[in-house]
């Protein structure tokens, strides 16, 4: 029979529930203020994790340097890989930009003026298409071919109507240029004392809590921290390896925007699932622009890769480095992108590794406790 203390948790459990589902869209409006609040703080740990593996790499060979050139330097190693790292980060990301931005506006308004020609050179590409399978009569070619030009007019009014989104996109660029620039802050902050910091953490964790469960938070964390490295290494030796794929694939087939493309695609690749999608639409009319057989071939290419990417390179770099089942890949990524959006869909998989192993933990100590019992 259950103590009164436990009627008493029940009871506030309860209670506290009923309170939240009654006010559920005013807690989520206050959350929604504080996360808008905290993105700096969110994105310089973010920014701080994920340069922690390109400051690690640095630090090697940089202490090596410093030790040959004498002990008074070695106190350098840190503010020097931070250094190292900030520059490599932004060099990267300026070469990136300064190639992918002047590129896409030169073809965004070549698509706003060759709207027409391009339509016209689909509509013959499906006829030719038509005549050559002899299939004229299909009446879904037929009504294909009839709505082309009806779907060109609704893609320009679509731009003519996305000018108010631009602006609107415009000032959350600013308030996100500036959210990032403070994170950049925070997370030197913390590549500088992040030693510091976990021991921090740790004394806390000592002076709240018992043996055993420092003991099981601790493993929890290594869980954490084990899953998400595995995950963020795989997914950039995805990217780099579809990077190299595409560059091949593109010189061979003599397809425009080699660079340009293959790096669209590899970033995009670091989004489980949707991200090759997202990248193929702006790709393909940013080749159509030129060539819209060229356009059609990049598709081809670029469903290829991307079999090739998910039956072969996918399961064994997966398998080894995660250890979580394809379907639970999928439905995870399914659920963070539905209930966060792009942050949704980039942690969904590490953080479904997390509770897979976890679950999987739980069942063999439920499963040695029969054991014992029988």
């Amino acid at each position: 029979m259950p103590s009164m203390r436990q009627l008493g948790m029940l009871l506030t459990y309860g209670v506290l529930l009923t309170v939240g589902l009654l006010n559920y869209d005013n807690i989520r409006q206050q959350l929604n203020l504080l996360l808008a609040a905290a993105n700096p703080i969110i994105y310089g740990f973010v920014m701080a994790y994920l340069l922690g593996f390109l400051m690690n790499a640095v630090t090697g060979p940089l202490e090596m340097l410093l030790n040959k050139a004498g002990a008074r330097f070695t106190a350098l190693r840190r503010p020097l890989a931070i250094l190292i790292t900030l520059s490599i980060t932004i060099l990267f990301f300026y070469a990136i930009f300064s190639v992918i931005i002047p590129e896409l506006s030169l073809s965004f308004n070549l698509l706003v003026q060759r709207a027409p020609e391009i339509s016209a050179a689909i509509t013959d590409y499906i006829n030719n298409l038509m005549h050559g399978f002899e299939l004229g009569d299909d009446f879904w070619w037929t009504e294909l071919q009839r709505n082309l030009s009806n779907l060109t007019d609704q893609l320009l009014a679509m731009i003519s109507d996305g000018i108010p989104m631009v602006i609107s996109w415009t000032s959350s660029l600013a308030t996100a240029v500036w959210d990032i620039t403070i994170g950049m802050i925070i997370s030197v902050y913390i590549l500088a004392s992040k030693e510091r910091l976990t021991a921090q953490l740790r004394s806390v964790h000592r002076a709240y809590a018992d043996a055993a469960l420092v003991q099981r938070l601790n493993g929890v964390g290594s869980l954490v921290s084990r899953s998400f490295n595995n995950y963020v290494k795989v997914r950039l030796l995805e990217s780099v390896i579809i990077f190299a794929f595409m560059v091949v694939g593109m010189l061979l087939l003599c397809i425009p925007y080699v660079i340009l493309i293959a790096a669209i695609i590899g970033i995009t690749n670091l989004i489980p699932i949707f991200g090759p999608l997202f990248a193929a639409i702006p790709c393909f009319f940013l080749i159509a622009v030129s060539d819209i057989q060229k356009a059609v071939i990049f598709l081809i290419l670029h469903i290829v890769v991307q079999q090739f990417e998910n039956n072969i390179i996918a399961p064994q770099l997966h398998g080894s480095a995660l250890g979580l089942p394809g379907i639970f890949v999928i439905i995870s990524v399914v659920i963070g992108g539905g209930l966060f959006g792009l942050p949704g869909l980039l942690v969904a998989t590490p953080l479904a590794t997390v509770c897979y192993e976890l679950l999987k933990q739980h069942i063999v100590r439920r499963h040695e406790a029969i054991d014992e019992v029988v």
